[in-house]
């Protein structure tokens, strides 16, 4: 990776956290008021101990106030959300997409790359647990007749690695595409997730047959407890994008960054929503 690129990429990166970062809250929000294993939550104010009574009681001795003697406790609800990102790897990937913002080309891998180093890292600040990985469609004996094989990029176990970073963004995707294994693997990883809330999130840049399979998915992973999101980028036409559950779409990583938290926080308190194309 040449210094030229290098620095194409801090200017991306650069972009993409600015219109990022001001839906994270939002989304920190929606997950905390959602979930259903709140914890502890206290809101008011209880009898203080210690030199408080003592303090107290002088003060009922002297007939005066006395503000000390109440502690007030606030707990705010834990959020016990995890997102699965189950990504697309297949050759199409290697494709440029429309310009970063003015900043440069990418290719649709690159792009995702970018938002991962960016997105990856903000959810881990606010508690979300993440299992990311690109997923490579093999042959299997099921009804689809295809599994996903996984290469990881995070686990719920493991945080995000700014390290990592250079290493995936240099990666050569290869191979074929097939949506519906990308959401049926999305839905196994976010089974792994130990958390209340479960996300499964699919990336695709591309059109198949399988996506007459995404609605028996959809209503499997709500079965599990599971809300299911198909992402688009690149080649992804509207009639395929809306097609997608909860789907959302967008011509780049910069632009599917700005708008892709709010539309997480939006399924949170929906449970389920029509899907977004972003032109």
């Amino acid at each position: 990776m040449g210094n030229a690129t290098k620095e194409m990429l801090v200017k991306a990166e650069t972009a993409l956290k600015s219109k990022m970062l001001r839906h994270l809250n939002v989304l920190a929000r929606k997950l905390r008021s959602a979930n259903t294993d709140k914890g502890l939550y206290y809101r008011g104010r209880t009898l203080a101990g210690g030199r408080h009574l003592i303090n107290t009681f002088k003060a009922v001795q002297s007939n005066r106030d006395n503000d000390d003697r109440f502690r007030v406790i606030s707990v705010d609800p834990k959020v016990s959300a995890g997102i699965s990102i189950a990504i697309d790897c297949s050759g199409s990937m290697d494709s440029a997409c429309p310009a970063w913002g003015g900043i440069g080309r990418h290719s649709r891998w690159e792009n995702i790359a970018i938002l991962l180093n960016g997105i990856l890292p903000a959810l881990d600040r606010i508690g979300v647990k993440t299992y990311a990985g690109l997923v490579d469609v093999v042959g299997a004996n099921n009804q689809m007749g295809y599994k996903g094989s996984v290469f990881e990029i995070t686990n719920p176990e493991q945080k995000w690695r700014t390290e990592n970073y250079k290493k995936l963004y240099d990666l050569y995707m290869s191979g074929g595409t097939h949506i519906a294994t990308y959401a049926l693997t999305a839905i196994e990883m976010a089974e792994e997730l130990p958390v209340t809330q479960k996300i499964a999130l699919f990336v695709t840049d591309g059109h198949c047959g399988s996506l007459r399979y995404l609605e028996s998915l959809r209503q499997q992973a709500l079965a599990k407890g599971i809300t299911l999101i198909g992402v688009g980028i690149g080649d992804v036409d509207v009639a395929t994008a809306m097609s997608f559950p909860n789907g959302i779409y967008a011509r780049n990583g910069l632009v599917l960054g700005e708008h892709l938290l709010s539309h997480l926080a939006k399924v949170v308190e929906r449970g389920e929503v029509e899907a977004s194309v972003i032109n």
